[in-house]
C-alpha cells in the first residue's frame, strides 16, 4: 500500500507489482471494443466511456479505449491510452510510462502542483476536481516530446512539450521524471518556443504528429521583439 515516507522509486516498484490487474482488465476489454469498431461506420476519432478501477494498493486506474475513425485500417482502429493516480501527503499524484520498442522508456510522476498549474493557466475553471484535470490534461495532451535541457538554475530540467504547453521536469534518474509546474504557449519566452518547435521536428522524425502552434511562434517573437532569451514569467 501507498504510504507517505515512500519515494518515487518506491511507489514504482508497487506499481509494477499492481499492474497485473492492469493488464487483466485491459485484456478483458480488448475484445468488446474490438468489436464494437468493427460495426461501426463513424468517422474521426470517438472515445468510448472511460473505465475505472482501484487496485489493492492505492492506485486509481483509468483506461480509455478509442476509435479512431473508419478512414483507419480496420487492425489499427482501436486505440488506447492509460495512466493511474494516487494520493500521497494529501495531494494527488498521476503515473504514467512512455514504451519505446516494447520496453518501458521512462515513467512520469506528475506532481500535484503541475495539475494545479495546469487547472489555473489553461483549464481556467476552478471548479475541477483533481482526477478530472488530470483526466483532462491527459486526453488532450496523449502525444508529447521530451527535451533533457540543464541549466544554472534547473541543473536537471527536462523540458516536455506537449499541445497545451511546456511542462517543467525534474529528471530524476534515466528511468523517472517528476512532471513538477506547467506553463501555456502564451507563457512561454523565446528559448521555450525553440523547445517546441525542436520539439515538434523530433516528433515527425520519430514518426508521429504533435500538435504545437508553431506557425504563430514566429509572429509572436517579431512583434514583441523580445531581447535576451528565457524572458518568461517564472514557471513556478
Amino acid at each position: 500500500m501507498i504510504v507517505d515516507s515512500m519515494t518515487y522509486e518506491e511507489i514504482i516498484d508497487l506499481f509494477k507489482v499492481d499492474c497485473a490487474i492492469l493488464l487483466h482488465k485491459i485484456n478483458e476489454n480488448n475484445k468488446r471494443f474490438q468489436k464494437a469498431v468493427r460495426e461501426s461506420r463513424t468517422k474521426g476519432k470517438r472515445y468510448f466511456k472511460p473505465i475505472t478501477f482501484s487496485g489493492s494498493r492505492g492506485f486509481n486506474y483509468v483506461l480509455q479505449f478509442f476509435d479512431y475513425g473508419i478512414d483507419y485500417p480496420t487492425k489499427k482502429r482501436l486505440g488506447l491510452y492509460y495512466y493511474a493516480w494516487f494520493r500521497k501527503n494529501r495531494g494527488i499524484y498521476a503515473l504514467s510510462f512512455t514504451k519505446l520498442g516494447g520496453s518501458v522508456w521512462h515513467f512520469t510522476i506528475y506532481h500535484p502542483h503541475f495539475f494545479d498549474r495546469y487547472r489555473d493557466r489553461f483549464l481556467k475553471d476552478p471548479n475541477l476536481s483533481k482526477p478530472e484535470v488530470i483526466f483532462k490534461f491527459v486526453r488532450n495532451n496523449q502525444k508529447k516530446s521530451a527535451t533533457n535541457i540543464p541549466s544554472e538554475k534547473y541543473p536537471d530540467g527536462y523540458w516536455m512539450a506537449c499541445t497545451d504547453g511546456l511542462c517543467l521536469c525534474h529528471n530524476i534518474h534515466n528511468l523517472i521524471i517528476e512532471a513538477k509546474t506547467f506553463i501555456t504557449w502564451d507563457m512561454a519566452g523565446v528559448d521555450q518556443r525553440e523547445i517546441g518547435i525542436k520539439s515538434q521536428e523530433l516528433a515527425i522524425k520519430a514518426g508521429f504528429d504533435l500538435s504545437i502552434p508553431v506557425e504563430d511562434f514566429e509572429e509572436y517573437d517579431l512583434e514583441d521583439n523580445y531581447v535576451g532569451h528565457g524572458s518568461a514569467p517564472s514557471p513556478i
